[in-house]
């Protein structure tokens, strides 16, 4: 019998490892796929995805059902995701950063 995501959560509030990790395995596909389409680099998307399942499952005691799990999910990796390209474009070295051009006639 295949666990119900339901029992699968209430597993994963409990710590049980083989909840997390059937959760993981039904979401992690879809995850991937959507870390990928915003962060743009395969290594980076499956570093950024671990660090977001981890995240959910520290957290899933805030999951209410107000929303589908997999919406739920869904919002803590896209938000991991953008904290992932904000932290990245802080860290810009300085040589990769271009001087803005001036238009015809303009001195700076």
């Amino acid at each position: 019998m295949i666990p119900r995501n339901r029992e699968l959560i209430e597993g994963c509030r409990r710590g049980e490892r083989k909840s997390q990790f059937e959760i993981y395995r039904r979401y992690h596909a879809a995850m991937y796929n959507t870390t990928l389409r915003i962060v743009g680099d395969p290594d980076d998307a499956e570093d950024v995805m671990q660090e977001a399942f981890l995240k959910a499952f520290t957290r899933i005691g805030g999951y209410r059902g107000e929303v589908s799990f997999g919406a739920w999910l869904k919002k803590i990796v896209i938000h991991q995701a953008l904290d992932f390209l904000r932290s990245r474009r802080e860290h810009l070295p300085l040589d990769e950063v271009t001087e803005p051009e001036q238009p015809a006639g303009e001195e700076a």
